[in-house]
């Protein structure tokens, strides 16, 4: 697996905007990453929990990291949404 090396300046003010360009950078960057795993690479180098990072997930992104854990057999298809659960 390759070295990763995606810093995160914690200094800029995290929206759903920026956040969403964080992460699909990241998979630009390293092909491999899957979404979800992109996230929790993430959440490690920017020192918040995953579930704090929801809030600036938007719909398309949501959508992309449930079909990657879907793809990588972390949830079955028919798990619901953040929404529904809610």
């Amino acid at each position: 697996m390759k070295e990763f090396d995606y810093s995160i300046d914690k200094s800029v003010f995290l929206s759903k905007s920026n956040f969403s360009e964080y992460i699909e950078n990241m998979i630009l960057k390293y092909p491999h990453l899957t979404y979800f795993d992109a996230i929790l690479k993430f959440s490690d180098e920017s020192d918040k929990e995953p579930i704090e990072l929801v809030q600036y997930m938007s719909d398309v992104l949501l959508a992309k990291v449930k079909q990657s854990a879907v793809e990588s057999d972390l949830i079955q298809s028919n798990t619901p949404t953040f929404e529904e659960l809610l």
